[in-house]
């Protein structure tokens, strides 16, 4: 990636990360994928209307979440195109992408998505939905 272009520079970032941080981007697309449809998933199977405020305040929690990530790398993406007007370079970018904290950010939610994940887990289990959550999740 010596002489690369804003946009290749994105895709890269975007698509190509995982080989970099396997495990953290794993890590965060789970989150951002299987776990959000199974919370989805368990909410619409789990008829008991004690519960459903468990799955709205962990829907609502990890919405902000990602909506925050949306926000980073939409400026951060912004800032990247904008450069190229200025005068593009491999260099500036990595050094925007530590100004704009991506990899700690992506860290600290992957940590805070598991965290919420485990929370919401402990809930149901706690009134004895332990086993129909895990038979909707099998």
């Amino acid at each position: 990636m010596a002489n690369v272009s804003a946009r290749e520079y994105i895709k890269y970032f975007l698509f190509y990360l995982d080989r970099e941080y396997e495990d953290l981007w794993s890590n965060f697309l789970f989150y951002m994928e299987r776990h959000h449809y199974q919370v989805r998933l368990l909410k619409k199977n789990i008829w008991d209307s004690s519960v459903n405020i468990y799955f709205d305040e962990h829907i609502t929690q990890i919405q902000l979440l990602y909506q925050q990530i949306d926000d980073t790398l939409f400026k951060w993406i912004q800032y990247l195109l904008v450069m190229t007007d200025g005068g593009w370079s491999r260099q500036k970018a990595e050094e925007t992408m530590q100004e704009f904290e991506i990899i700690p950010m992506l860290h600290s939610t992957s940590k805070q998505l598991s965290i919420l994940r485990q929370n919401l887990f402990h809930k149901l289990s706690r009134v004895n939905l332990y086993d129909k959550m895990n038979a909707l999740l099998d």
